[in-house]
This record gives C-alpha cells, sequence and structure tokens, in this order.
C-alpha cells in the first residue's frame, strides 16, 4: 500500500521528531542540521533507533537523541572519506597495472569493444561495451579526442583509441565489469601477481570495492548497511579477535588496508580506520555486524 507522505517543512519536521520522543538539546542546532542534510538522510540512521519501524511503530526509544544519532553521521561521514583516500591509491594503480598488462597481450587495438571479448553471460558483453562507449562519449578528455574520428557510428568513431587511454576515462565499476568478464584472464592474474595479492577473489574484490566506492563518493550511509557485493576475505587476513558478519562493510575494510599495504606499505590510514571503531563501540558494531531494521 502506497503511504501518504505529504511535503513538511523543517519546524515540522522536527515537530515530527519531537512527537516521536526523540530528544532534541537544541532545536536551531537541528534545525541548521537538516538544512545541511536531507531529513530521510537522517532518518536512515534514525531508524535504528525507534522501536519497529517495519510494523509501523517509529516512535524511539527511549533516551535517544538528536544530537546522538548526528554523532553517528558524522563518524561515518570521516569513514567514507578515509576509505575514499584508500579507493584513490587501489583504483588508480588497478587502472594502471591492468592497462600495462591488457596493452602487452592486446597492443592498440581497440578489443575492449568486441563483445567476442567477454564471456556471454545474460546479455554482459553488449552491456559493459554499452556501457564503455557511453563513458568514452561523455568524456571531453583531449586523450581521447586525439584518437577518435568524426565518423557518426560509436563503434566505429572509438576504434584507434588503444586500452591505455581509454582506460583513463572508463568508470571502475566498468574496469571492474572487464576485470570478472573477460574470457582473457592473464592480465588480470599478472595484476594480482604484480601488485602482491591473493588471485583467487582478486576480481570479485575489485568488483566489490566499485560498489564501495559508488556508495563514498554519494556520501550514503556505511554504519549499519551491508555491501551488496560482497567482499571476501581469506581465513589468514581475518583478525582473531573481531567479529565481523561477511556482508559487512567491514569485510572490504579489511581487504582495502590488506590491498593498500602490498601497493605502497602505507597502513596509516588502516590504523586510523581501526582506531576509529574501537573508540566508538556502537558505531563500529555497525560497521562489523550491521543488524538493520
Amino acid at each position: 500500500m502506497k503511504r501518504d507522505k505529504p511535503f513538511r517543512t523543517i519546524s515540522e519536521l522536527i515537530a515530527l521528531l519531537k512527537s516521536r520522543e526523540l530528544h532534541i538539546e537544541d532545536e536551531n542546532l537541528a534545525r541548521r542540521f537538516l538544512h545541511q542534510i536531507n531529513y530521510y538522510r537522517f532518518s536512515g540512521y534514525a531508524r535504528e533507533f525507534q522501536i519497529d519501524p517495519a510494523h509501523g511503530d517509529d516512535q524511539f526509544a527511549k533516551g535517544v537523541s538528536f544530537e546522538h544519532i548526528q554523532q553517528l553521521m558524522t563518524l561515518d561521514s570521516q569513514l567514507r572519506h578515509l576509505l575514499l583516500q584508500q579507493l584513490e591509491v587501489i583504483e588508480t594503480t588497478i587502472r594502471a597495472e591492468y592497462a600495462h598488462e591488457l596493452g602487452r597481450l592486446f597492443g592498440n587495438t581497440a578489443f575492449y569493444l568486441d563483445e567476442d571479448t567477454y564471456v556471454d553471460v545474460k546479455g554482459k558483453p553488449s552491456q559493459i561495451v554499452d556501457e564503455i562507449i557511453r563513458d568514452l562519449g561523455r568524456s571531453n578528455s583531449r586523450m581521447i579526442g586525439h584518437y577518435t574520428t568524426n565518423i557518426k557510428d560509436p563503434m566505429s568513431r572509438y576504434r584507434e583509441v588503444p586500452i591505455w587511454v581509454a582506460v583513463e576515462v572508463m568508470s571502475f565499476g566498468r574496469i571492474s565489469n572487464m576485470l570478472v568478464y573477460m574470457k582473457e584472464i592473464t592480465p588480470a592474474k599478472k595484476v594480482a601477481e604484480n601488485i602482491g595479492v591473493q588471485w583467487g577473489p582478486f576480481s570479485e574484490t575489485i568488483h566489490s570495492f566499485s560498489v564501495l566506492r559508488n556508495i563514498c563518493a554519494h556520501w550514503m550511509q556505511l554504519w549499519n548497511r551491508t555491501l551488496d557485493i560482497q567482499c571476501h576475505v581469506p581465513k589468514k587476513y581475518r583478525p582473531r579477535n573481531i567479529k565481523f558478519t561477511p556482508n559487512s562493510m567491514y569485510a572490504a575494510i579489511i581487504m582495502l588496508n590488506h590491498y593498500r599495504l602490498k601497493i605502497d606499505g602505507n597502513n596509516d590510514i588502516g590504523n586510523t580506520i581501526e582506531k576509529m571503531l574501537n573508540d566508538n563501540p556502537e558505531f563500529g558494531n555497525g560497521i562489523r555486524n550491521p543488524q538493520m531494521k
């Protein structure tokens, strides 16, 4: 059944929260915060403190405050920024290594625009090629322009763009799709070897990273949320004294920290993240063991 959701002003939303027994210490600060943060972004976090929102009981548990939820959102924001720093290093390295190994094998041909390059699973080849052409078409890069023609047919227009140029305008999701669905896996194996990470879950791990990147880049909620594409953590990399669910954000964080350490030996951000999670147990548990209402 479609629920009636009338428009409410910020003042009306504040009144609604108070009617549901949410304690608000400073209404002016709360009002300013909701002007900066969409109410429904706030409600994604607030929902976890309501009694039974799935069945219509939107009252807040006793003692919950607006400021407490706001603090969790601040921690979530800080975590997103830290993860984006890890992801930047990993993504740019994967782009460079993969383009190099693909170029070594295929040369300067636009092999990536041939559907036969990919495993035929549920129309994936045509989808991947169409999305790559869309990425190339959206780019105003002079690098791309140098290799394109004035032919209207997009397949012909980009036939001269070598992979080491194309990879710079492809989305990370597109690159992860190539890693997962390309018939020729030798270049991907070589990338894993060059970085020094295990081949077994490599392609799937990068796919999971690309999903996490999109979550962080769009400032979406991490706390108490699962990752749609589970990030497999080999047993030898699992912390001994920390419990986490396999589809948690924490599983991806473990692998991000591992990949970053292998790429450039830097563990500073990894340590900062662990300290944040340990110093804030409620927030940490929501990252390691999400239980959504």
